[in-house]
């Protein structure tokens, strides 16, 4: 077996090249990581935004069997209101996660006014757990 011995004009890099290198790219790193967080952020927002308008419409559809609005959210054996409870009410007229923790939002509360309109309060999975209220004029952040 033949050994190959360094011709003194056969360089590697050396510690200072290398260290270069990697400053480099820890810069790039800084750079484009807040950028990363920052477009997951929106991205879980907006899918928790397009999951509320889906309950919008569920509470439409919920209004055209019923001729009004659920009265609560209260699940069947509970005493306040919950995302079991939305489950319980809408989740037959849509395809919502039937556990809270797999959904884009957390449920927050629900009012129904006298006059037959709601709102209901949902918070975004998001880093700053963005709020929404969904009404029957509809979806938005608050």
């Amino acid at each position: 077996m033949k050994t190959r011995r360094l011709v003194r004009d056969e360089r590697g890099l050396t510690l200072v090249e290398l260290l270069v290198v990697a400053a480099i790219l820890a810069a790039l790193a800084a750079l484009i990581a807040p950028r990363v967080v920052n477009s997951l952020n929106e991205a879980k927002k907006k899918v928790a935004m397009s999951d509320a308008g889906v309950i919008r419409h569920a509470m439409e559809r919920y209004l055209i069997e019923y001729n009004e609005y659920p009265k609560d959210f209260i699940k069947t054996g509970e005493r306040a209101d919950s995302y079991a409870g939305m489950y319980e009410k809408l989740g037959s007229y849509v395809n919502i996660p039937s556990d809270e923790a797999k959904s884009s939002f957390t449920f927050v509360s629900y009012y129904r006014s006298v006059g037959g309109t709601y709102q209901i309060l949902v918070k975004a999975r998001d880093k700053v757990q963005t709020s929404i209220a969904i009404t029957p004029d509809g979806v938005s952040a608050q």
